[in-house]
C-alpha cells in the first residue's frame, strides 16, 4: 500500500505542479473543471445514484457550473455567489460538528445528497482557476497550505496524537495532528512572501488568512467521511492508487480554496 501511496504521488504530483504553472488560464479552467467532474462521478455513487446517465448528467452539469462561477469575479454581482458559498460552509460546519458527536445518522435523500454536491464543489474549482488567472502562484500556495495541513496532521498525530478530533467519523483525526496541521501551514504562510508575488498581504494578515483556511479544510475532510461512513465506503473512489478516490484528495481543498479566494481578493488584487 506504501509503495502504491508514493508512486501515486511522484506521478501525480508534478503533473499537478505543472498543470497549475503552464496552462493557461481558459486551458486551466476546463481541466479543473473535468477534475471536478470527475469527482461528481464519485460523490453521485456515494449519494448513492447508480444510473449512468443520470451520474453522467450530473457530472457534465458540475462540469458546466464550475467553468461558469469561474467567470464570475467575487465583487459586484458576482459577491451574492460567493457570499452563498460562504454560508454554506458555515451551515456545514455546525452539521459536521453535530456529526462528530451524534455520529453520521443514516442515508440521506439521494436527491439531497447531490444537490449538496452543488455548493460543496463548485465554488472550490472556480476558486482554484481564479487564483490560477490571478497568479499561478497564489493556485500553488492554496494547494501547498492544504497539503501542509494534511502532512502535519498526519505526522503529528501519529506521533503524539491521543484525544480523537471527530471519533464518530473519523477515528484517525485527533486534536494534536489538528495543530500539527495549523502549525506546518503557518510555516507556509511565515515564508511565503520569500516567493509570492511582491505586492502579497503582509505576512500577519497572510498567516491569519492561511490559518483559518487550514482550520476549515478540516470541515471539508469531515463532510466527505460524513458521505462515506453513511454510503458503508473506506473511499470514494478507486481513480488513484493507494489514495482512493478524487474525491479523497481534494476534500479539504473544497472548503479551503474559496475562503482563500475571498480573502485574497479582499487584500490584493
Amino acid at each position: 500500500m506504501l509503495k502504491r501511496r508514493v508512486l501515486t504521488i511522484l506521478v501525480a504530483a508534478p503533473l499537478c505542479l505543472a498543470a497549475v504553472w503552464l496552462s493557461p488560464p481558459p486551458a486551466f479552467v476546463v481541466l479543473v473543471a473535468a477534475c471536478w467532474a470527475l469527482a461528481a462521478v464519485e460523490w453521485a455513487h456515494l449519494a448513492g445514484c447508480r444510473r449512468r446517465p443520470a451520474v453522467a448528467a450530473f457530472a457534465a452539469g458540475i462540469a458546466v457550473l464550475c467553468w461558469a462561477l469561474a467567470t464570475v469575479p467575487p465583487c459586484g454581482p458576482g459577491l451574492w455567489l460567493w457570499a452563498a458559498a460562504a454560508a454554506w460552509w458555515m451551515w456545514l460546519t455546525l452539521r459536521v460538528v453535530q456529526a462528530a458527536r451524534r455520529g453520521p445518522g443514516g442515508p440521506a435523500p439521494v436527491g439531497l445528497t447531490m444537490a449538496a454536491a452543488v455548493p460543496t464543489l463548485v465554488p472550490a474549482a472556480a476558486a482554484l482557476a481564479g487564483l490560477q488567472a490571478l497568479d499561478p502562484r497564489w493556485a500553488l500556495y492554496a494547494l501547498g497550505l492544504v497539503w501542509a495541513a494534511d502532512i502535519g496532521a498526519y505526522v503529528c498525530g501519529r506521533a503524539w496524537g491521543r484525544r480523537r478530533l471527530a471519533p464518530a467519523i473519523s477515528p484517525g483525526k485527533t486534536w494534536v495532528g489538528f495543530a500539527g496541521g495549523l502549525a506546518a501551514a503557518g510555516l507556509l504562510a511565515w515564508s511565503g512572501p520569500a516567493w509570492l508575488p511582491a505586492s502579497a498581504p503582509a505576512r500577519p494578515v497572510l498567516l491569519g488568512l492561511t490559518l483559518l483556511c487550514a482550520a476549515v479544510s478540516v470541515v471539508g475532510d469531515l463532510y466527505i467521511s460524513v458521505l462515506k461512513r453513511r454510503a458503508g465506503v473506506k473511499d470514494s473512489g478507486r481513480l488513484l492508487p493507494g489514495h482512493g478516490g478524487l474525491l479523497d484528495r481534494i476534500d479539504s481543498l473544497n472548503a479551503a480554496a474559496p475562503l482563500f479566494y475571498v480573502g485574497l481578493r479582499c487584500f490584493w488584487s
